[in-house]
């Protein structure tokens, strides 16, 4: 079967589960590129058995039950976190607009400081002088500049689509805790892997699922350290002619793999 996008997913699982015994298979599409010539779906699943009784072609990796749903959820995180960064830049940019100038003073604008002040100003009932003396910690001392920062005035309008802002990012926040309880007891199987893995420099609790999710703990799966590295799309490409090097870039690899390797690098860095 030939398939794009995630049209396969679901027959690969109806498959998978009608029948536990059957071997599925999930071919890389530049191994079996057809030859030039009419193509159709037809032909192109001819092609496909044919490259497979000649023993042309290797089976990707393809994960477990468990694994999947992982993956689908540390997926997820990421995408609401990145939804939650969009919301909070939203809300600095109507801040900025209205002259209040926080995101210069405050490092977590969505913090329990920010937040409060925000808070404060939406409410419209205390003095400027009150709404800095909400700042914590270190940011005590920041009391003159605070006070300056948040001589504002609000509209009606930006009022109310603050509050709305806010609302957007408080459900968001309560969604990614739901996440993390529940991928906390996904991980429960496999706590020893997850331990072994927090030892790495780089990799804390969120990146950890996230790894685990996308390679599974079977490592017989790849061959060697270099051949997962290059399945990432993180090893350097190679391209030689005549004896010399010419320039090119990293190869096409798993996406999400890459970006929580990357994310943890700069955390070890």
């Amino acid at each position: 079967m030939e398939s794009t996008g995630v049209y396969w997913k679901p027959i690969s699982r109806v498959l998978q589960v009608q029948s536990p015994a059957r071997t599925v298979w999930l071919i890389n599409p530049q191994h079996a590129k057809t030859v030039p010539g009419r193509k159709t779906d037809v032909s192109d699943s001819h092609w496909v058995a044919t490259l497979l009784m000649h023993g042309l072609l290797a089976p990707s990796f393809f994960p477990e039950a468990w694994c999947l749903e992982l993956r689908t959820l540390t997926r997820l995180r990421k995408k609401l976190v990145g939804d939650h960064s969009s919301l909070t830049n939203r809300i600095l940019k109507e801040l900025e607009e209205n002259g209040v100038k926080l995101a210069g003073l405050v490092t977590d604008v969505m913090g329990k400081s920010g937040r409060a002040m925000i808070d404060a100003l939406l409410a419209g009932t205390q003095t400027v002088e009150q709404m800095a003396d909400l700042a914590r910690g270190r940011m005590k001392t920041k009391r003159g500049q605070l006070v300056r920062a948040l001589e504002a005035e609000l509209s009606e309008t930006s009022t109310f689509q603050l509050r709305v802002l806010l609302k957007l990012a408080d459900e968001v926040h309560a969604g990614l805790a739901t996440l993390d309880q529940r991928i906390g007891a996904l991980m429960e199987p496999v706590h020893p892997e997850a331990e072994r893995l927090r030892v790495v420099p780089g990799l804390k609790d969120v990146v950890v699922p996230a790894v685990l999710a996308e390679i599974g703990t079977d490592m017989s799966t790849f061959p060697s350290s270099d051949h997962i590295v290059s399945w990432a799309g993180l090893s350097p490409g190679s391209r030689e002619s005549a004896g010399k090097q010419r320039p090119v870039g990293t190869r096409r690899g798993s996406y999400w793999l890459r970006v929580f390797l990357v994310k943890a690098a700069w955390a070890a860095a």
